[in-house]
C-alpha cells in the first residue's frame, strides 16, 4: 500500500513537472515572439482572443494569466486588451489538452529519449529548449501511465468516494466542483487536475459524463489562484486582469451548469469514447463561453475597476504604440517618454531603498520588487521596441 502511494505521488509529481517543463521549453524557444503576440493584443478583442489562444497553447492557462497580469503591471498592456488574452489563453489551454488525452503512453519513452537527445547535442539556444519542451512532454505521459497503474487494482475501493462527487445531481456537482477546485488550487495547475482526470477514465473509474464534468469544471476556478496569487504585490489594474481571469471562469462554468442537459448531449454526441469526451467538453466550456464575452470587454472593464479598487489612480500606462512605428520621430518620442517613466519607477525605488536602511518593512521590500519587476519588463521591451523600429 506505501509503494502504491509513492507510486501515486511521484506519477502526479512526474506529470506536473513535465508540463512545468514543456511550457518553460516552449516559453524559451518562442523568445520575444510572446512579446510580440501580447503587443498585438491591442489591435481588437477577436485578434486579441486569437493570439491569447497562441499563448493558451505554449504556456497553460495559469502561466499565461500571470505573464498577462504582469504585463498590465507594467503597463504594457491595458486591463481592456487582456481581457481578451485571458479568454483566449483558457481556450488555448483547453486545446493543448486534446493532445493529453491521446493514446500515446507507448511512445511517451521514445519523446522522452528524442527530447533529452535534442537537448544535449545541439548547441542553438532555442532548439536546446524546444528538446526541453519534448522531454517534458513526454514526462507528461510518463507520470499520467505510473499514476494510472498505480490506481487500477483500486478501482472498487475508490468507486464510492468518487460516486460522491458525480454530477448525477446538482449537489453532486457543486461537492465535486468545489472539490476539484481545491486540489487545482493546491496543484496550482488546472492542467494536472484536468490529467488526473483523464488518468482516472483510463482507469475505469470515471466513465460517464456526470463523472468527470464536476472535476473539469472545478479544476477551472481552481488554477484562478496562481494569477491572484501573483497579483498581491502589483498595482490596481494588474489585481483587476487577474480577477477577470476568475470571472471567466465562474461565468463558464455556471454557464455549463445552467446549460448541463445540452452540454451532456452535444458533448456525448461527439465521441464515443470517455476520455475523447473529457476533452471536447473542456474546449466546448472554453469557447462558449469566450465567444459571447468578447463584445461586453468595455463593460467588463468598467464592471472590474467599479468592484476592485474602485478609489486607485490608474497607473500611468506604456507609450509604445506598435502604430508609431511607420512615423520614427514619433516612436523615438514614445520611447523617451517610456524611458522617463522607467526613471521615475527607479527614482521611487531609490527613496524606498532609503526608508529601507531605516526601516525594514516587509511592505516596502515588496513594493520594491514589485517596482523591480516592472522597471525590468519596460526596460526589455523598449529593447524590442527599438529593435522593430531599426528594422
Amino acid at each position: 500500500m506505501v509503494l502504491t502511494l509513492f507510486q501515486f505521488i511521484g506519477g502526479l509529481c512526474l506529470f506536473i513537472y513535465g508540463m512545468q517543463m514543456m511550457s518553460d521549453g516552449l516559453r524559451a524557444a518562442a523568445g520575444s515572439a510572446l512579446r510580440t503576440i501580447l503587443s498585438r493584443a491591442t489591435a481588437g478583442p477577436v485578434r486579441g482572443l486569437f493570439w491569447g489562444t497562441i499563448l493558451g497553447l505554449l504556456a497553460h492557462s495559469g502561466a499565461a494569466t500571470t505573464m498577462t497580469v504582469s504585463f498590465v503591471n507594467a503597463g504594457l498592456v491595458s486591463l481592456g486588451a487582456s481581457l481578451s488574452l485571458i479568454y483566449g489563453a483558457n481556450v488555448g489551454t483547453a486545446v493543448a489538452m486534446q493532445l493529453f488525452s491521446l493514446n500515446l503512453g507507448l511512445i511517451a519513452w521514445g519523446v522522452v529519449a528524442i527530447g533529452y537527445l535534442i537537448y544535449a547535442i545541439s548547441r542553438n539556444p532555442r532548439l536546446r529548449h524546444a528538446g526541453l519542451a519534448l522531454l517534458g512532454f513526454g514526462l507528461i505521459f510518463v507520470g499520467m501511465e505510473t499514476v494510472s497503474a498505480a490506481i487500477t487494482p483500486y478501482r472498487d475501493t475508490m468507486a464510492p468516494w468518487l460516486a460522491l462527487i458525480r454530477g448525477d445531481t446538482f449537489g453532486g456537482r457543486l461537492l465535486g466542483i468545489g472539490v476539484a477546485a481545491i486540489i487545482s488550487a493546491i496543484l496550482t495547475s488546472s492542467g494536472a487536475m484536468i490529467g488526473l482526470c483523464f488518468t482516472l477514465i483510463n482507469a475505469g473509474l470515471l466513465t460517464s459524463f456526470d463523472g468527470f464534468f464536476p472535476i473539469i469544471a472545478g479544476a477551472r476556478i481552481g488554477t484562478c489562484a496562481v494569477a491572484l496569487i501573483a497579483s498581491i504585490s502589483m498595482n490596481c489594474e494588474a489585481r483587476r486582469s487577474a480577477a477577470s481571469h476568475l470571472f471567466f471562469n465562474i461565468f463558464n462554468v455556471a454557464l455549463a451548469l445552467l446549460l448541463y442537459p445540452l452540454f451532456r448531449y452535444g458533448i456525448t454526441a461527439t465521441a464515443a469514447d470517455p476520455l475523447r469526451q473529457a476533452a471536447n467538453l473542456h474546449v466546448m466550456m472554453m469557447i462558449v463561453a469566450a465567444i459571447p464575452l468578447l463584445p461586453f470587454n468595455k463593460w467588463v472593464t468598467a464592471m472590474l475597476r467599479k468592484s476592485i479598487m474602485p478609489k486607485a489612480l490608474l497607473p500611468e500606462p506604456s507609450h509604445l504604440s506598435p502604430d508609431l512605428l511607420i512615423r520614427p520621430e514619433r516612436a523615438i518620442y514614445a520611447t523617451i517618454h517610456e524611458i522617463r517613466r522607467m526613471a521615475k519607477l527607479c527614482s521611487r525605488n531609490m527613496i524606498i531603498n532609503g526608508e529601507l536602511m531605516l526601516h525594514n518593512r516587509k511592505e516596502m521590500r515588496r513594493a520594491l520588487d514589485a517596482n523591480e519587476i516592472v522597471i525590468n519588463e519596460i526596460r526589455i521591451a523598449v529593447g524590442d521596441y527599438l529593435e522593430q523600429l531599426t528594422g
